[in-house]
């Protein structure tokens, strides 16, 4: 029991006999095993920045991805915005070149009404109310009666609120007076209609022209007669 506790004595106080006792028991391996854990941490240390950077490295990369895939967005928005306005522009000439078949006789009043415009006094109309007259889609005389119109491939409800709005500001000035003025929009298509308002269905590939039958009315009573532009606007003063 004397020598246990000397030799426990000795590894306690005696850090050589401690190292001596550490190389007799423990094996070559175990002896190296303090340097090979370091090694591995090291190595796991290493293998961490390199992840690390390879994370950064795709972040960076996924966030231009990103910003391309967004700008290509706006770019097809851009262009499909662009595609939709020359089709737009391509059916509202195919109409205009139409206009005179389809309304059988009678004639554009729109150059008349830019020239009218032109005269008239500022304060009689608001900066919305002229340009929108001087956007004014339609405006086609025949007999008695005057087309005030839009022409949308595919109508919406903003092309109802600007044809309606548009005939108030004309009736507003007192131009049209004595005539009838017909509310109507011309498209290809559309999903719903006030019972109210005329209109004109038109596909040129098809070759598809149907009419409401206010429209019809106006065609097959009045006369192919041209309404003059001064029997539409006055000859008041501006």
């Amino acid at each position: 029991m004397r020598r246990y506790s000397t030799f426990l004595r000795l590894l306690d106080e005696d850090p050589a006999f401690r190292e001596q006792v550490r190389q007799k028991i423990l094996t070559r391996e175990l002896l190296g095993l303090p340097a090979l854990v370091a090694q591995v941490l090291d190595l796991q240390r290493q293998t961490l920045e390199v992840l690390r950077g390879f994370m950064e490295a795709t972040e960076r990369r996924f966030a231009v991805l990103e910003e391309d895939v967004r700008q290509l967005g706006d770019r097809v928005e851009t262009l499909e915005g662009r595609i939709g306005r020359l089709t737009g522009r391509d059916f509202e000439s195919q109409f205009r070149q139409m206009a005179p078949a389809i309304f059988r006789g009678g004639g554009d009043l729109r150059p008349a009404l830019r020239r009218a415009l032109s005269t008239l006094k500022e304060d009689l109309l608001s900066p919305k109310e002229r340009l929108r007259l001087h956007k004014l889609d339609l405006l086609w005389e025949r007999g008695r009666s005057v087309f005030v119109g839009e022409v949308s491939e595919t109508v919406g409800e903003d092309d109802v609120f600007r044809v309606r709005w548009s005939v108030e500001i004309l009736r507003r000035l007192g131009w049209g007076r004595g005539l009838r003025l017909l509310p109507v929009v011309v498209g290809r298509s559309w999903q719903s209609l006030p019972e109210d308002l005329a209109w004109i269905r038109l596909d040129p590939d098809e070759e598809l022209l149907e009419v409401s039958p206010g429209v019809e009315a106006v065609l097959r009573e009045e006369g192919p007669e041209p309404v003059e532009p001064e029997r539409f606007f006055g000859r008041r003063e501006a």
